[in-house]
């Protein structure tokens, strides 16, 4: 009956009995195998309704579907809606979470149910079911249903089961809560609309439960109830019915059922199987199977000899067949038949509970030979029932039996017996032979077995170059399989027992060797007595002393087997599965199977959780035994089990670490090595033991063991080899050889010669011969199982690694095994081996490239890892990166100023939303970070893709006095600051470039229009500027000296003063009328310029340099600038023509070719450029004509005479020349610099006038010739671009000043010069002579008067608008506009002028202090000049030659060059341009047969917005510069680079440096200032004299190919200006700390001096002085004299930071000559240390004036770091308290945190200094610092 629980849950059943006949039955549609998994009713009808809405686009309201049955139905409301679903839909898939299910709509629905009665109280009496009509009739009387189709009884196998056919799912409804029926006094149960399945084969033991339990677990339904699912077992045909209705219909969707391992495929019909016998070997099958009683009704049979086994499709045939059970054939033979049953077949009689396991097998003791001595014992013959054996041994452990555990282990060896004596058995109803190997082989190894003697070894290779090691939770057979499978050749290791003969198989016990023989012909091999007594006697024999193998024999038995021996089996077969899975038959026998047996301790001793080394060693040997055996025997793969006894438990670390080891010394020789434990294993043993599961499955299993190389050295043990000494011949291979010494590697006596005849010792490591060093030095075991050397720390790099006595001490790496092929140049790999040296053409050389074997054997070829690595400078420098190795990719040309891709990825905010191309670039190719060293990006992909300069941090940082330098920043970095500062938008146009905060942010780039075209016209020519500068020194100290005047109390011109002479600039003053004139022409001109304006082609050069004009891109193409003057020069004709200017001429023709110059140039420009060049030229010319007709100007003759006429008249500083003119123009510095500017101390014609020599009495008496002043004037006229100038301009207006005065002192201030100068006529100051044609963007302010600014006319006015908005103050003023008078006096004649020129010069200087406070964002010195573009044709001389600069610098230092060193640096823009040094000044219009020139052409840069990076080569030639087209056209040059500008800066100057070394011959061009730093190109060549004879160059001239180049700070050297070569940091690495300020201080600019020894004598070192200076200060350093303040850093000084208060007397202080005092106080302009002097105390000088500037002896330098005034140390690390005696001294990271400073040697220390010093790299060993003291040579790491 129903449950309870059952019942209560058909309640709800009420609600869904509804009366379906009241619809009509045309509107009804059946909805038939709804979805099983949803049971709820409504989530199936929305699914439904939710589903035809969608698909068929039709709107039901009433749809009822039945869940639990898996039915449903739809109501619609007419018949025509009815046959679209039934006949042209038919069918509709719905999705449910789980499955798509098919629905299917049909008009009528049969609905089948089944009666399952309870037999189980008489299930043997099957006879008394009820009939099926008895069935009927019951079931009508309980329920009345009309519509019964059918009962019938299901299947013959199962007759209380009946099948129920109806068609009214009212009355299902009705009756589905009636579950319970009663027929005949039988208790039967209804299963409504139900499904029917069956399943075939069963294991025999299993019930019915079970199998209920195996279903739900299936359908994942664990508590399913009986009224859901109903099972029934046949026990004879071990089939199985199953009924699922209610939820458990999922079942119907099974395909299989899961049985344990099996699958038992799920079947919707059972068929009905006869057995018919006897059928006589002489009859057909097919007289059977074709006979009349069958009616074509058999689907399957199975002959089997005398039996045939048939299935029949139906029920009739098959009950027609059992009332006949008999039939004739041919009338002459009988068959019978009867119904199949596994119990009609014999040989299917299993061993069962009831059979043997309960019964007879009690009887027995545990030990098979009692049933062989009757071989047929019936248990021999029995079928094997594995499911029946496991749930006795299941049982009988729980019970605690051992006696039944061994006899059920008995039974299945002689169940392996009986299989084997059969050769066959039966699995899944197929036999399977045993085709047991006739040549199986075994073989016996005993201490006397020798595998191999000793010989020369033909192994060249190992095997595999790794072996991996595996750990299997599984049965060892079945990883044996898969090996098999995968092609190995896999051999087992069996555990065996070596005493007793292998009675524990016998006997049932277990054990893997017991569970061996259980599953195998194993006995075959390890027991000849049993094989004998059972089988044909296979193959034994044993291996000899001689290698050979002998038959075995009586007289040598096969047990005990020796210690270490051991016994190989080849040819067993398996086919029997593991106990776990009850010794199941395996469908295939696993043959040829391979074994090597050996025997273990059985009770080792132990030390704590170790093996004593007796057994350690004991067990090392056994394993290397095994291992030697199957390399012998040719096997690739091993199978070990894991030991898992208690006692080698307790010690599983050790035994795994001899594993381990012994698999290292076999590695590569076998590819495989497999660690297996059962599952039974596992559990009892280590599941509950996580250390040792940890170190199996997480150390051990996936371990991969690289193989050795041969190692061809005595006592190195690899695989099974041993090389004797002659390294050659490998030792005997035996299986014992001398016996161990238990000691192992630990044994003292390992070297003693005696001790090791007689006893064995473990290898050397070969890690640490191999490498050098062994990582396992820690392991105990490991350093017991194999011997160490001592090895010598640092391996393949030792210096004396061919030292005898030091190699007999310390062992050393082998020679790498690539040889001169290795690539490896990793410091690791450098120590652990040997190399064969490098080859200085490394991957270009040749031999290399052909494969030379010799050549490549005796030298290494490899790319290095570039030391610098992602911080690397010479990222551009293409040799470098072919030559070392980067972590970064290819760097991009442009990185780091003009990649436009990296910089739109640096400045978005969103790098996803970037163009795929922009990605991929940056992806593709390196970038410079712009932060370079203070960098804080982390992550990954930034430190692979980005290049981090690690430039010099400024020593003053924030506090840095030049953060609005432009040079500056790009060359240092400061904190806060960008390196790769963001480019400003404005460019130089910017207005806020005076903005501190803003120039940190942003730089500028230079534009062209930055500097206009002043014109060359050698107006210096034969003027020696540094001749002038010495005489006139010479003239003034002279002078000083005759009238005893005070001499400069420092020595030294005051800063001050020089500062203001470097950047003072030209004023100009003029009227109105020259005012428009300049306007108009766009230049400021010369007088005898303004006369050449009568000449139209000379206006043609003015209007083409117009600022407006110039702008005008087309024009500077020079064909069309061509076009351009000569349309010009026809139009000026034209206005001058009009006008009658200078002389009427005739109109005729100008027109005409006005006309047509005008078309052809409008083709080229545009029409507002064409318009502004035709209004610009009228303009122009107008004005000509207009000044020419009121000329104006003093206009002196004698200015002719001095050839001044041809200058712009300036004064530098305030200009008081109000007869000029009230308009002031303050002209740029940089005009000053021109090599066509030059200036005198006083107007030139003061010497024609004779003036100059009363101002200046030093000139002694004025010439009576006018010609001999005028000499005098050029020959004292200076020039800003000479070294030098500035001393001798500062002296001479001291000494003016001075003499103006009265005060015959030289101690003259700035201030007092300031006051003289506003006091005298301007003729009296400094006049500059400026070159004859200024553009007006030389032009840096202008102030003018309102009144004359109103007076100018409308041109003017729109000139100043367009040019100088931002730089004309326009005051309220009143100035003149009539012509000026020459009233040469200071004062104005009028007040009003007066307060206007006042105004004037407080302007002029307050803009001097502005810049002395704040210095120009580009410094000027040197020569500054624009070369026009003339292709090379018009050459620039400078002002002065390289000799002449040599006489400056010897002059000015005191020091005579015995190797002389030219550097030359200059700025240019864009490039296209030439350096030429010739040897006597170039004239075009001269033959000049001896002409030699050097020509250093810097090429045109290549433009950002290229779209692939070109650049033309720049060169070294030497030749004519005339040649340079040649030399392209024909590619000729000394020395070229095509990428000299790559990663420069090209929007704005670029500086670059010539170095000429006289010495050598070498000339070298490459980069300097701030774009040194990213680009190291070079382009240097070596002369020899008959080739080229440098010091006969003396002549330096510029000049300009295809375009303007603007070039400026042109400097003659003869030192290296450390300045202008900003350096890296080499020491920074991505840890190092960048954030302190002490570090900030220490990395200056002096680190070029860092590969320099200091001079012990500091500053009083008297050598640097001498003649023998140059070569002393090559090898030393020295520090400044002027510390961090020296303006002009020489190479061999360092400039520390000083940190010193200021004196409160300053100069005037009366401690000047103590340089005690000096050094602890700081003095303005006065150095910190003194110049020591040569007599030292023997002077007898005593004066101020030579103690103030010399020492004697002070050790100031000393004193100052004693007394520590305010000094800051430059070491913050700790002192090391080992001193020199640390062993870690040579540790660079031990190092970075501890000093070592160095001591005096004690008086008693008597040993030998170290000639290593502490470079010493043996200094850490204890002895031999016991005999070599270090200390002598110690100082502070760093």
């Amino acid at each position: 009956m129903l449950s309870q629980r059952d019942h209560s849950k058909k309640i709800k059943q009420q609600e869904h009995v509804t009366s379906i006949s009241e619809t009509k039955h045309q509107s009804l549609i059946y909805i038939s195998n709804l979805p099983v998994d949803v049971i709820d009713d409504s989530e199936l009808e929305r699914l439904i309704i939710h589903r035809i809405e969608n698909s068929l686009r039709i709107k039901l309201n009433d749809v009822k579907c039945y869940g639990k049955l898996g039915v449903g139905f739809i109501r619609v409301s007419d018949s025509q809606l009815k046959d679209y679903f039934i006949k042209d839909v038919q069918k509709l898939i719905l999705d449910t979470n789980e499955s798509t299910t098919t629905v299917t709509f049909v008009e009528v629905l049969k609905f089948v149910s089944y009666i399952v009665l309870d037999m189980e109280k008489d299930k043997n009496n099957l006879a008394t079911t009820p009939t099926s009509d008895e069935v009927k009739h019951a079931w009508f009387e309980l329920h009345k249903w009309q519509t019964l189709q059918s009962c019938d009884q299901l299947h013959s196998q199962f007759p209380n089961i009946y099948r129920l056919v109806s068609t009214s799912l009212d009355e299902i409804l009705k009756s589905i809560n009636q579950q319970n029926i009663v027929i005949k006094n039988q208790i039967g149960y209804v299963y409504y609309c139900a499904t029917c399945s069956f399943l075939e084969d069963l294991p025999k033991s299993i019930t019915r439960d079970q199998l209920k339990k195996f279903i739900s677990t299936d359908i994942q339904l664990p508590n399913i109830s009986s009224s859901s699912l109903a099972v029934e077992i046949n026990k004879r045909s071990n089939n199985a019915c199953v009924i699922v209705t209610d939820i458990a219909r999922k079942w119907s969707t099974k395909s299989f059922l899961h049985l344990n391992e099996r699958i038992i495929y799920r079947k919707d019909t059972l068929p009905y199987r006869l057995l018919l016998h006897p059928v006589p070997q002489t009859l057909t099958l097919n007289s059977i199977l074709n006979h009349g009683i069958f009616s074509g009704k058999i689907t399957n049979h199975k002959h089997n000899e005398e039996n045939l086994i048939i299935d029949l499709s139906d029920k009739y045939t098959f009950d027609k067949c059992m009332k006949n059970p008999s039939l004739s054939i041919d009338n002459q033979h009988i068959i019978h038949i009867e119904e199949y049953n596994v119990l009609n077949n014999i040989e299917q009689n299993e061993i069962d509970a009831t059979s043997w396991y309960e019964t007879e097998m009690r009887q027995y003791k545990p030990d098979i030979m009692q049933f062989l001595k009757e071989p047929r014992h019936v248990i021999l013959s029995y079928k094997w029932n594995a499911q029946i054996w496991l749930e006795q041994l299941k049982h009988s452990i729980s019970m605690t039996s051992n006696k039944t555990i061994h006899l059920l282990r008995m039974t299945v060896m002689l169940n392996t017996i009986g299989t084997l004596c059969k050769k066959s058995y039966i699995v899944d109803n197929r036999e399977v032979k045993l085709n047991m190997n006739s040549k199986l082989r075994t073989i016996i190894y005993n201490h006397r077995s020798k595998l191999k003697k000793s010989d020369k070894i033909s192994l060249t290779t190992i095997s595999y170059p790794k072996t991996n090691v595996y750990v299997v939770r599984d049965d060892y057979f079945i990883v044996y399989e898969q090996l098999i499978q995968k092609g190995k050749r896999p051999v087992l290791v069996n555990i065996a027992n070596t005493t007793n003969y292998n009675d524990g198989y016998k006997k049932g016990k277990e054990g893997q060797e017991e569970d061996l023989f259980r599953r195998s012909d194993c006995f075959r091999s390890l027991d000849i007595d049993l094989e004998k007594l059972l089988l044909k006697p296979s193959e034994h024999s044993y291996c000899s002393h001689t290698c050979q193998l002998e038959s075995l024999s009586k007289d040598f038995p096969m047990y005990p087997i020796d210690e270490y021996g051991a016994i190989y089996t080849s040819g067993l077969t398996i086919f029997r599965q593991s106990e776990d899975k009850g010794y199941a038959y395996m469908t295939r026998p696993l043959e040829n199977v391979s074994l090597i047996s050996i025997g273990i301790y059985e009770n080792p001793k132990l030390e704590g959780h170790m093996l004593t080394s007796k057994y350690a060693i004991g067990l090392r040997k056994k394993i290397e035994n095994i291992f030697t055996i199957a390399y012998h025997h040719n096997h690739d793969s091993l199978i070990l089990p894991i030991l898992t006894d208690d006692i080698y438990r307790t010690s599983f670390d050790h035994i795994l670490k001899i594993f381990q080891s012994v698999i290292e010394q076999y590695a590569g020789f076998f590819n495989s090595i497999t660690f297996v434990i059962s599952d039974k294993q596992y559990s009892k043993c280590i599941s509950n033991n996580p250390e040792i599961n940890n170190k199996l499955f997480q150390e051990l299993d996936g371990m991969i063991v690289q193989s050795m190389k041969i190692i061809n050295t005595p006592n190195i043990m690899f695989g099974p080899y041993r090389f004797l000494s002659d390294g050659i011949t490998i030792k005997d291979i035996n299986i014992f050889d001398l016996p161990l010494c238990q000691y192992g590697a630990k044994c003292r006596d390992i070297y003693n010669s005696n001790h090791i005849h007689e006893f064995s010792h473990p290898s050397l490591c070969p890690q640490e011969y191999l490498t050098g060093t062994c990582t396992l030095t820690h392991d105990i075991v490991h350093m017991s199982l194999l011997v160490h050397q001592n090895q010598c720390q640092y391996g393949g790099e030792c210096r004396d690694i061919n030292n005898e006595k030091h190699s007999q001490e310390f062992k050393h790496p082998p020679y790498c095994p690539t040889g001169g092929m290795c690539q490896n140049m990793q410091k690791e790999h450098l120590k652990q081996y040997r190399h064969v040296p490098l080859c200085k053409h490394a991957l270009k050389c040749m031999d290399y490239k052909k494969h030379s074997q010799h050549h490549c054997d005796k030298y290494r070829h490899c790319m290095i890892y570039c030391s610098y690595g992602s911080y690397c400078p010479k990222f551009h420098d293409k040799q470098h990166m072919e030559e070392f190795q980067h972590p970064f990719p290819t760097p991009c040309l442009r990185t780091p100023f003009h990649c436009p891709f990296f910089i739109e990825l640096c400045e978005t905010n969103d790098i996803r939303n970037l163009p795929r191309h922009i990605q991929q670039h940056c992806l593709d190719f390196a970038h410079v970070c712009r932060y370079g060293r203070n960098c804080i990006d982390k992550t990954p992909i930034h430190w692979e893709k980005c290049i981090h300069i690690a430039r010099s941090l400024c020593s003053y940082d924030d506090k840095c006095m030049k953060l609005h330098q432009e040079d500056h920043l790009n060359s240092f970095t400061h904190s806060n600051i960008r390196d790769i500062r963001l480019l400003c938008r404005f460019t130089d146009k910017c207005h806020d470039r005076q903005k501190v905060d803003h120039i940190m942010k942003f730089r500028h780039a230079v534009t062209f229009t930055d500097s206009g075209i002043v014109q060359y016209f050698d107006l210096n020519q034969k003027t020696n500027f540094i001749e002038n500068q010495m005489k006139n020194i010479q003239r003034i100290n002279t002078y000083i000296k005759a009238q005893s005047w005070k001499s400069l109390s420092s020595g030294l011109i005051p800063s001050e003063i020089l500062h203001w002479i470097r950047t003072v600039q030209p004023v100009h003053r003029c009227s109105p009328i020259i005012f428009e004139s300049i306007l108009l022409h766009g230049h400021v001109m010369s007088r005898s310029h303004m006369e050449n304006l009568k000449k139209p082609e000379f206006i043609a050069n003015s209007v083409l340099q117009h600022s407006r004009i110039r702008s005008i891109e087309n024009l500077k193409e020079k064909t069309c600038a061509e076009l351009a003057r000569k349309y010009v020069t026809i139009l000026v004709k034209t206005v001058y023509d009009k006008h009658g200017f200078p002389d009427a001429k005739s109109l005729l023709g100008h027109s005409d070719n006005l006309k047509k110059e005008e078309n052809i140039l409008s083709a080229i420009i545009n029409s507002k450029d064409m318009e502004a060049l035709r209004g610009k030229t009228t303009e122009i010319a107008q004005a000509s004509i207009k000044l020419h007709s009121d000329p104006t100007g003093i206009g002196f003759d004698k200015d002719k005479n001095l050839r001044t006429d041809k200058a712009v008249f300036s004064i530098l500083g305030p200009h008081l020349g109000h007869y000029y003119g009230d308009v002031c123009i303050v002209f740029k510095r940089e005009i000053l610099h021109h090599p066509d500017a030059n200036f005198s101390m006083q107007a030139a014609t003061f010497y024609p006038s004779g003036h100059a020599y009363t101002f200046r009495p030093w000139l002694g008496t004025a010439p009576p010739s006018n010609d001999q002043r005028i000499k005098q004037f050029h020959e004292q006229k200076l020039n800003a671009s000479v070294p030098g100038y500035e001393y001798a301009t500062a002296l001479e207006l001291i000494a003016l000043t001075s003499h103006i005065f009265s005060k015959t002192t030289m101690d003259i201030d700035l201030e007092t010069i300031l006051q003289r100068w506003i006091k005298v006529d301007s003729h009296q100051n400094i006049e500059g002579h400026l070159p004859t044609l200024i553009p007006l963007d030389y032009i840096d302010h202008i102030y003018i008067p309102k009144d004359i600014y109103d007076s100018l006319n409308s041109a003017s006015h729109r000139a100043i608008n367009a040019v100088f908005k931002n730089s004309i103050t326009i005051t309220e003023h009143v100035g003149t506009i009539s012509p000026p008078v020459f009233n040469f006096i200071p004062k104005p004649p009028t007040q009003a002028r007066t307060d206007y020129q006042n105004f004037i010069i407080d302007q002029l200087m307050k803009r001097y202090h502005q810049y002395a406070k704040n210095p120009l964002l580009k410094p000027i010195q040197g020569v500054v000049i624009t070369i026009p573009s003339t292709n090379f044709k018009d050459l620039i001389l400078l002002p002065y030659t390289i000799s002449q600069a040599y006489i400056q610098y010897s002059n000015e230092t005191k020091k005579t060059l015995t190797d002389k060193t030219v550097y030359i640096y200059w700025q240019a823009m864009n490039g296209d341009m030439m350096l030429i040094l010739s040897n006597e000044q170039i004239d075009p219009n001269e033959s000049q047969p001896n002409l030699r020139c050097l020509l250093s052409y810097v090429a045109h840069k290549c433009t950002s917005d290229d779209s692939q990076y070109y650049e033309h080569s720049s060169y070294i030639n030497s030749g004519h510069p005339f040649q340079h087209h040649q030399f392209v056209q024909k590619n000729k040059y000394l020395a070229k680079s095509n990428l000299f500008h790559v990663g420069c800066n090209t929007d704005d100057f670029l500086t670059y440096c010539l170095e000429i070394q006289y010495a050598i011959g070498k000339v070298s061009l490459s980069h300097a200032g701030s774009n040194s730093i990213y680009n190291n190109e070079i382009i240097s060549y070596t002369f020899n004299k008959s080739e080229l004879d440098l010091t006969k160059l003396d002549y330096i001239q510029i000049s300009a190919g295809a375009h303007t180049v603007p070039l400026r700070n042109l400097i003659v050297c003869f030192e290296k200006q450390i300045d202008l070569h900003p350096i890296i940091d080499k020491e920074f690495s991505k840890n190092a700390a960048t954030n302190s300020i002490l570090t900030k201080f220490l990395k200056t600019n002096d680190q070029h001096i860092s590969s320099l020894k200091p001079c012990s004598d500091n500053v009083n070192c008297m050598i640097q002085y001498s003649s023998d200076g140059t070569a002393h200060n090559l090898k030393c350093s020295h520090p400044c004299r002027f510390s961090e303040l020296c303006r002009n850093k020489e190479a061999h000084l360092t400039h520390e930071l000083h940190q010193v208060s200021m004196c409160n007397h300053d100069k005037d202080c009366n401690k000047l000559n103590d340089p005690i005092h000096r050094a602890k106080y700081r003095h303005t302009d006065l150095p910190d240390f003194l110049i020591p002097c040569q007599l030292q105390k023997q002077c007898k000088d005593k004066s101020d004036q030579h103690r103030i500037k010399y020492s004697h002896g002070e050790q100031v330098f000393e004193s100052k770091d004693k007394k520590g005034s305010s000094h800051i140390s430059s070491d913050q690390r700790i002192s090391c308290k080992w001193g020199s005696q640390c062993r870690d001294i040579d540790d660079k990271q031990h190092c970075t945190k501890y000093t070592h400073h160095s001591t005096k040697n004690p008086k008693n220390d008597d040993r030998i200094p170290c000639k290593w010093g502490s470079q010493c790299r043996t200094i850490g060993d204890a002895e031999h610092r016991a005999k070599y003291s270090h200390s002598h040579f110690l100082t502070d790491s760093k």
